[in-house]
C-alpha cells in the first residue's frame, strides 16, 4: 500500500481546503483537494527539506506538465515563492520549463 502524507491544519485552513475541494470520481463521499492546494503542499514539503522528498519534486513536474488545469506560469511562480524553497522556481524553470 502506498504511503500517504498527513498535514495537520487549523480549523480555518481546513474549511478553506474543504471549500476548494471536489468529490472524488466514483466515490462522492470522499473529497479531493484542489490542484493548487496539492501543489502548495508539495512545495511546502520540499521547503521543509525532509529526506526522501524527491517524489514531491517529480509529482510537481508531472502535475504541471500533464494537467490541463495546471496553474499558469505567473500563478505557479507565486506558489513557488510563497510555499517552496528559496530559488526553487528559477531552478525548476531552467530545468523543466515550468
Amino acid at each position: 500500500m502506498p504511503l500517504i502524507d498527513i498535514l495537520w491544519v487549523d480549523d480555518p485552513m481546513h474549511r478553506r481546503l474543504k471549500a476548494d475541494s471536489a468529490p472524488m470520481a466514483g466515490l462522492p463521499s470522499m473529497r479531493v483537494i484542489s490542484l493548487r492546494d496539492l501543489l502548495a503542499m508539495k512545495l511546502h514539503a520540499l521547503k521543509q527539506g525532509d529526506a526522501g522528498r524527491e517524489k514531491d519534486l517529480w509529482d510537481i513536474i508531472t502535475l504541471m506538465k500533464h494537467n490541463p488545469n495546471a496553474p499558469g506560469r505567473d500563478e505557479f511562480a507565486q506558489l513557488c515563492e510563497r510555499f517552496g524553497p528559496p530559488g526553487f522556481h528559477a531552478e525548476i524553470q531552467d530545468k523543466w520549463n515550468l
